[in-house]
């Protein structure tokens, strides 16, 4: 019984620590760096978030050299609804009044952007990267 009592213990650690490692193994995590999308670099809310406020800006990061156009809900974003590029090449969007998209649903929203290389123009687009992410 003694024997047990010393064992008890240590077992029980290394059982929590087993647990610990599995939950980091397969838990999900979305940073929103888009991985395997070439000309990508990351896309704001990231995939299935919840945003807190319907007037959430909605961003994709595009790498150096790459144009692309942003949809929001199935509503193509003109550029000049886009706010001022920062210098860091990325299409940022917030809904408000007079916009294409004046605020975001409170369900799922979605957004695409299509893109491509500034070099070889709009029609070398490839199919749209597509995210969504629910508004709270």
């Amino acid at each position: 019984m003694a024997i047990l009592r010393k064992l008890a213990f240590p077992g029980l650690i290394l059982l929590g620590l087993g647990f610990f490692a599995l939950a980091g193994i397969f838990a999900e995590t979305d940073d929103g760096t888009v991985r395997a999308e070439e000309g990508l670099e990351s896309v704001q809310p990231v995939n299935r978030a919840e945003a807190q406020a319907r007037q959430v800006a909605v961003v994709a990061d595009l790498a150096p050299g790459y144009l692309g156009v942003l949809t929001l809900n199935d509503v193509s974003i003109p550029d000049n609804q886009l706010e001022p590029d920062d210098g860091n090449n990325r299409l940022t969007f917030r809904p408000g009044p007079g916009k294409a998209v004046t605020a975001l649903d409170g369900r799922e929203n979605c957004a695409s952007i299509t893109y491509w290389k500034a070099q070889d123009g709009a029609s070398s687009a490839g199919p749209a990267y597509r995210w969504c992410f629910n508004v709270i």
